[in-house]
């Protein structure tokens, strides 16, 4: 965590395996000249603020620590609120399932590290866990063809490929190469599961902020993407989003519910954060300026509006 010294409500948590490292790229990358935190630190200073270490964990629980974090204290300088399925920040679902993928038959050596196109095929419904039939060739399906031809169902070789081994269902289906639910592994996919929410095509209830009112109706959206097309806002964005009760900078709250009269009040009770924190920007080259920064930060549902005098 980075905080200001002297302000503590003006702070950024992030996560790191290697804090010298990590440090130093906010020191030198580029890319912070338009980073809300990069231009804080060059406007204040690295003398004017403070490193913490809030927690030590494994590598495997970072993303879910850093979600902990962020979410509970809302860090008025970050700019997200959920680490995952963030676009640029963050990596992409393809990097993501090939990095779960990985990390799953090195955890269970009976998963079939050297799967491909040909190789037996178990495939489960989720989140039923229930064993799709392959006829009269058993349990497995012989390849991914074959269970292509047996289900008829519309999903492409490449994206079943993707997911197989994730312990990540798509379109209602656990795709396996080896039969580890039936050899005790079902605590990993309960565990694992936790990777679908933002990505299960799965509906969506977008509200207003103003008066919780709800766009497209009475009817949600069929899954994210039908709502990031119709409301012209990023995909990640809207996954990050996602049941956090914290409104957009457009305007909208995202639920994969519909919600409750008390939920209604407190949103309508609590600001809305993203779009009420200023955007820093770079001062004009050339000459001497005066730079305000105003930022916003939430404590027990009241507003504080504090100015920076630089």
């Amino acid at each position: 965590m980075l905080k200001y010294k002297h302000d503590d409500r003006i702070f950024y948590i992030g996560k790191s395996v290697d804090l010298s490292r990590r440090l130093s790229d906010h020191y030198n990358r580029s890319s912070l000249s338009s980073n809300r935190l990069g231009l804080f630190l060059k406007t204040v200073g690295w003398c004017n603020v403070s490193v913490h270490i809030l927690e030590f964990c494994s590598e495997l629980e970072l993303d879910d620590r850093e979600n902990y974090y962020i979410q509970k204290y809302l860090p008025s300088l970050n700019r997200k609120f959920s680490t995952s399925y963030s676009s640029k920040v963050n990596r992409s679902l393809a990097g993501l399932l090939s990095e779960r993928q990985s990390l799953n038959r090195l955890q269970n050596p009976q998963l079939n590290n050297n799967f491909n196109s040909n190789s037996p095929l178990w495939v489960y419904s989720f989140p039923e866990l229930n064993l799709v039939p392959a006829g009269a060739q058993g349990s497995s399906f012989e390849s991914i063809a074959n269970f292509k031809q047996f289900s008829n169902l519309n999903i492409d070789n490449r994206t079943i490929y993707k997911y197989v081994d994730t312990l990540t269902p798509y379109n209602g289906l656990l795709f396996l190469s080896a039969d580890i639910l039936a050899s005790g592994q079902l605590k990993v996919v309960e565990s694992n599961s936790s990777l679908t929410p933002s990505y299960a095509s799965k509906p969506v209830w977008v509200y207003s902020n103003k008066d919780l009112s709800r766009v497209n109706g009475d009817l949600p959206f069929n899954s994210i993407s039908a709502a990031s097309s119709f409301l012209n806002i990023n995909f990640s964005t809207i996954s990050s989003l996602l049941n956090t009760k914290i409104a957009s900078s457009t305007g909208y709250y995202f639920f994969d519910y519909p919600i409750s009269e008390n939920l209604k009040l407190d949103l309508l009770s609590f600001p809305n954060i993203r779009d009420k924190i200023s955007n820093l920007s770079k001062a004009p080259s050339g000459g001497f300026m005066t730079l305000t920064l105003i930022l916003l930060t939430v404590n027990l549902f009241h507003l504080n509006r504090i100015c920076l005098e630089v």
